[in-house]
């Protein structure tokens, strides 16, 4: 018997997977897939939460992390488009208005991005509620808030200060600074706005218009010419004074004492005459709405 060709003959028969093996190796696909996805999807979330619109919350909670080089609590540059000389230019404007018996406040915070779902008009609400700048008896602070990316700002007064900023005069205000912004010189532009609104506090007939009108080039020229007519009006006048005055001394022989006729030296001592060349904290000042926002 020829069992060799038996065996070799015989059917080979495929050994069938039990149906609960498939079962479990394709539930631990699916979870692996599963995994695979929420490991991706945290990543994500994680990249958003360590991104900008998280660094515009942290200014809230850790406004040490962006105060100022100069240690200055009056800017919190987040979006990091400040020079220092601009935070330290911030800072002395906020102790001229501190000098005042009512000791104004300016902050300044910028941040790259807002927070998701958040407004301009919240989230600088929610800066001048957190750190309250002005006088806490006569509500007089300014809270300025530019986000970059999102190319808006907003300029919050306070309760005090709503007679001296109305909201009309606010929308101008910020309107300088953002003639700037279009030209990505945010720095330039902070410092237009808060010039403006110290100037503002400190004389309530300043009109913010007269910053804009600054940039017209014929009127700087025709000011300068108008300058230097006055200038050279009044040299001749001296001159001609000092030449009468001369005139008179040697009639009346006076002048033998020789210091002769010299309308400089009056003009030099009247120019000269006439110019030439603590620790921060908030006070509790209290908002109401009150301002303006804007875009550019």
């Amino acid at each position: 018997m020829d069992t060799k060709g038996t065996t070799q003959g015989r059917p080979h028969v495929k050994e069938k997977k039990h149906p609960l093996l498939r079962g479990i190796v394709f539930g631990c696909v699916l979870v692996l897939v599963a995994v695979v996805i929420f490991a991706g999807a945290l990543a994500v979330h994680t990249a958003r939460q360590s991104g900008p619109q998280s660094v515009a919350n942290d200014v809230l909670e850790h406004p040490d992390r962006y105060r100022s080089r100069e240690g200055s609590i009056y800017v919190m540059d987040a979006a990091g488009v400040l020079s220092p000389s601009s935070e330290k230019w911030i800072r002395e404007q906020n102790r001229n208005l501190e000098m005042n018996d009512d000791g104004a406040q300016i902050l300044v915070v910028t941040v790259k991005e807002l927070p998701p779902h958040t407004s301009i008009e919240d989230y600088s609400m929610k800066v001048a509620e957190k750190f309250k700048p002005g006088s806490a008896k006569e509500n007089n602070g300014l809270v300025y808030v530019l986000s970059k990316d999102d190319r808006r700002d907003r300029l919050e007064v306070g309760y005090g200060l709503e007679d001296v900023v109305p909201d009309s005069d606010a929308a101008s205000f910020i309107k300088l600074g953002e003639e700037e912004y279009k030209d990505d010189d945010y720095d330039s532009g902070v410092r237009k706005v808060v010039g403006a609104l110290a100037r503002r506090v400190d004389d309530p007939l300043y009109d913010p218009a007269d910053e804009s009108d600054k940039g017209d080039g014929f009127s700087s020229v025709f000011s300068l010419i108008i300058a230097l007519v006055v200038i050279g009006l009044i040299l001749l006048i001296g001159r001609l004074a000092s030449y009468v005055r001369y005139r008179r001394e040697m009639k009346s022989g006076g002048g033998k004492g020789g210091k002769g006729p010299s309308g400089k030296v009056s003009f030099s001592e009247w120019l000269n005459s006439n110019g030439s060349g603590g620790g921060d904290s908030y006070g509790g000042g209290s908002f109401g709405g009150g301002g303006a926002s804007g875009s550019w």
